[in-house]
């Protein structure tokens, strides 16, 4: 039976010694995609469940009160029209005949 090497460290440990990691500002089309999902949460939401889930969570977060499967079923619809869109944009960049597509 093979050891294992155990850490003289713990990872949380390792993680609070660590840098911070510093970030760079979003893109416009990371952006544009956060809008577009706000924007389907908020015209989906149920403000009683919200409110419950606001109380339940000691007034600490803002919620747009949707359930796990209205929530999974509003994701998989956003993630299909972002999959359709990223690959239409894809489709046309190779089709274009820009030097980098081509061979030669």
């Amino acid at each position: 039976m093979p050891k294992v090497k155990h850490l003289k460290r713990s990872a949380v440990t390792a993680v609070e010694d660590s840098k911070p990691i510093k970030h760079s500002k979003p893109s416009s089309r990371v952006l544009e995609i956060l809008r577009k999902v706000r924007r389907e949460y908020q015209a989906n939401r149920d403000p009683t469940y919200a409110a419950w889930s606001k109380k339940y969570m000691r007034n600490k977060f803002e919620f747009f009160g949707l359930k796990f499967p209205k929530r999974r079923a509003l994701d998989k619809q956003l993630l299909a029209t972002l999959v359709v869109s990223t690959l239409k944009k894809l489709f046309l960049f190779w089709t274009s005949g820009s030097k980098m597509t081509t061979c030669g």
